[in-house]
């Protein structure tokens, strides 16, 4: 009986060991890499494409990957002169808490991000007014600019 309970209990102790080590950054870093973490990033552009399409946005295959006039994740076709050609798309399940907060600070409608000199700065809105601004800005396209 004592080897019984004794092969039970390192059993139990490689078990726990081997779950701990699970969890550590090093281990989720690995555990994201590669199929999984591409189609998180597809359903995050596919889902974002659904809510552009209006304004003419159409995701890229690969992704973007394949660089030049096939770079970014969701792309315009439309006139040059049109300033929003090319959107990138960028997923985290947790990661924008502070910039939700910062946005809600004094219920601002836009939240801009200077690193200082010599560097353009970022500008943060939520969808709904992303989507508003193109509106106004008469993005609002039914079809494809291509002719």
């Amino acid at each position: 009986m004592d080897e019984i309970e004794k092969l039970e209990a390192e059993g139990k102790a490689e078990r726990a060991a081997k779950k701990a080590e699970r969890k550590t950054p090093e281990a989720k870093t690995k555990r994201n890499t590669g199929r999984a973490q591409k189609n998180r990033g597809y359903r995050a552009e596919k889902r974002i494409e659904g809510k552009l399409e209006n304004y003419g946005f159409k995701r890229m295959p690969m992704s973007g990957a394949l660089g030049g006039s096939w770079s970014g994740d969701l792309r315009r076709d439309s006139p040059e002169y049109r300033t929003l050609q090319i959107v990138e798309v960028k997923h985290r399940d947790s990661g924008w808490t502070q910039l939700r907060k910062w946005l809600a600070q004094g219920n601002a409608d836009l939240l801009i991000l200077d690193e200082g000199a010599n560097k353009d700065f970022l500008c943060v809105v939520t969808g709904d007014k992303f989507t508003k601004l193109l509106e106004e800005a008469g993005y609002e396209d039914k079809h494809s600019y291509t002719s």
